[in-house]
């Protein structure tokens, strides 16, 4: 069993939780104004400017269940929870550095979409987080 779940880890947790819905929610809203935009209709074809849209739309959606799905590992203090909350804070760096540049925006807003990724990153591999969700080795073990 992992270490006790302190308030911090509980507050990543639902902001793991929380984040990744809305992340969620607005990786929908992309996703249908960029087929709204293109005009395709139900079965047709998506232009390329509207089809890199929605392939960004749904990997951003991918990471936010990615994210809830963390959070609620986190909260349980199980390692697998940390591990997930790692890999979706450097997905979501990833595509924060990519996405701007292949749809044309400014980095602006890169910056403030990525602080808490990057708070996240350095908490997971603080060595106190990592002492928190390392299981204990069982009794007889080395």
């Amino acid at each position: 069993m992992a270490a006790p779940r302190t308030a911090g880890i509980t507050v990543v947790a639902l902001l793991n939780v929380l984040i990744g819905l809305a992340a969620g929610a607005g990786s929908v809203r992309m996703i249908a104004d960029a087929l709204r935009a293109s005009g395709a209709s139900p079965g047709g074809l998506v232009p390329a400017a509207a089809g890199l849209s929605i392939g960004f739309g749904a990997a951003r959606l991918a990471l936010g269940a990615g994210l809830a799905v963390a959070g609620a590992g986190v909260f349980r203090v199980a390692p697998w929870g940390r591990t997930l909350s790692l890999w979706a804070a450097s997905f979501w760096l990833a595509l924060n550095l990519v996405e701007p540049a292949v749809l044309h925006y400014s980095y602006a807003q890169v910056l403030i979409g990525s602080i808490y990724p990057l708070i996240l990153a350095a908490l997971c591999l603080s060595p106190g987080w990592k002492r928190a969700f390392t299981a204990p080795a069982a009794p007889g073990t080395v």
